[in-house]
């Protein structure tokens, strides 16, 4: 009787464990992310996830501006938002839109391929042929750095050889790791003559063919149409409603999967507005995440213009940027737009306890607009009130490399997501009525 016993309840054992482990994997919408979970009280309070999160937005492929995959992250988003109890409103818009068609460079019997830069010249279905020639010749071949310290190109050698009369040009993309690293469009910059990017592991094979100035064919093809594409808003109601809104904003698109560079300050802030939906705020709080961010900051400027209401009332801005979780650990940028504002957070991070998790730290107060970076310039421009929180190291910026768990410093995103909550939950309480600058503790 014991042995049937002991039997039985062996078969309900191994019952409940298969049809648990079933259950587990079917309900998992993306696969499980192979980065260990940390150990931290921290993180174990969390009600979000950072190093899932990040997987999730890493495994859905690149998330440019209108794709499929862009609106697809918007409606993700949207749901990450509801499960934590809030109403998001997916706020559409239209924009004139390119797309790669044809792009390669011809050397001999080799095909390089290559992306176009948009807002050049399309060749269509005619080809360019000619010599290439370093700085010289009908066809020129540039080098165009492309590095994080360096996200809308230096196309310096573009404009000297549009200036002497090339007929086209070929730019080396250079940035920390080799590829092909796409530059943040210019909006209102446009050029005369066709521009092929491509990838840095061809520089001594492209180098070679202009030293012996080798004749070239170069197609570039652009296709132009209208798309949409969408941001996505939400709102958390304070207990002071006399008091303005503070706005926590961050972006979510990019050339590539841009685990670190957009994944990790998405994650960052789903996390504040986890915490915000728990514990409540004085003011009210808007969060809003853009798309568009690669043409130029299109999807923040469509925000501004759609919510009137709302920006020329605002209280503060904090900005939530590029690559705050790359590994090993990313120098930060703390932007803000007063001094008054810097000495608050500089007395924040230098009582976290995380803060040797972020690297190296500047500051910068901004008057000229002309230093100001990233999507803080429109921000300035509207005479806001601002944080701008921005990591200054990630080698697979704006590269294919930039993918999760390899790219990826749970230490430095846990440190920096505690720092930016501490940050909200200072200001969200501040007391002041105007968007004067809140109180330094």
């Amino acid at each position: 009787m014991i042995k049937l016993t002991l039997s039985f309840f062996s078969l309900v054992l191994i019952f409940f464990i298969t049809t648990t482990a079933y259950v587990v994997t079917k309900n998992d919408h993306y696969p499980p992310p192979t980065v260990k979970p940390s150990t931290e009280t921290e993180t174990e309070r969390r009600d979000i996830d950072l190093a899932r999160v990040v997987q999730e937005y890493s495994n859905q492929g690149d998330q440019v501006t209108s794709s499929v995959v862009d609106n697809q992250s918007g409606k993700w988003l949207a749901e990450k938002l509801k499960s934590l109890g809030y109403l998001p409103e997916m706020q559409s818009w239209t924009f004139n839109n390119q797309t790669k068609d044809e792009s390669f460079v011809k050397v001999g019997f080799r095909t390089i391929e290559g992306f176009p830069l948009y807002n050049s010249q399309s060749t269509g279905d005619t080809p360019i042929t000619g010599v290439l020639g370093i700085s010289n010749g009908p066809i020129w071949l540039v080098t165009m750095k492309s590095d994080v310290h360096h996200f809308m190109g230096d196309r310096t050698g573009i404009d000297a050889a549009i200036a002497a009369g090339a007929k086209a040009i070929v730019a080396i993309t250079d940035a920390d790791e080799t590829g092909l690293a796409l530059p943040v469009i210019q909006a209102g910059v446009t050029y005369a003559i066709p521009i092929v990017l491509v990838g840095s592991e061809n520089k001594a094979e492209l180098e070679a063919a202009a030293a012996t100035q080798a004749k070239v064919v170069i197609i570039s093809q652009i296709q132009n149409a209208k798309a949409s594409a969408m941001n996505i808003v939400a709102k958390h109601t304070g207990s002071d409603p006399s008091l303005s809104p503070l706005l926590v904003v961050t972006p979510r698109s990019a050339w590539m999967a841009a685990a670190a560079e957009r994944g990790s300050g998405i994650a960052t802030w789903l996390s504040v507005a986890a915490a915000v939906k728990s514990k409540g705020t004085k003011r009210d709080i808007r969060f809003a995440a853009f798309s568009g961010h690669e043409w130029d900051f299109i999807g923040f400027k469509n925000f501004v213009a759609d919510n009137p209401a709302i920006v020329n009332n605002v209280y503060m801005w904090v900005q939530i940027g590029a690559n705050v979780g790359a590994a090993p650990a990313p120098d930060l940028m703390v932007q803000s737009s007063s001094p008054a504002l810097e000495l608050m957070v500089k007395s924040r991070l230098a009582s976290l306890p995380k803060r040797t998790s972020l690297g190296h730290i500047t500051y910068k107060v901004h008057s000229d607009p002309s230093e100001i970076t990233g999507a803080s310039r429109v921000v300035h421009e509207l005479g806001g009130q601002f944080y701008g929180l921005v990591g200054l190291s990630n080698p697979c910026f704006h590269l294919p490399c930039d993918i999760a768990p390899q790219r990826i410093s749970e230490s430095a995103l846990v440190g920096f997501t505690d720092f930016v909550t501490e940050l909200t939950f200072e200001l969200a309480d501040s007391p002041s009525a105007s968007t004067s600058p809140p109180s330094i503790k």
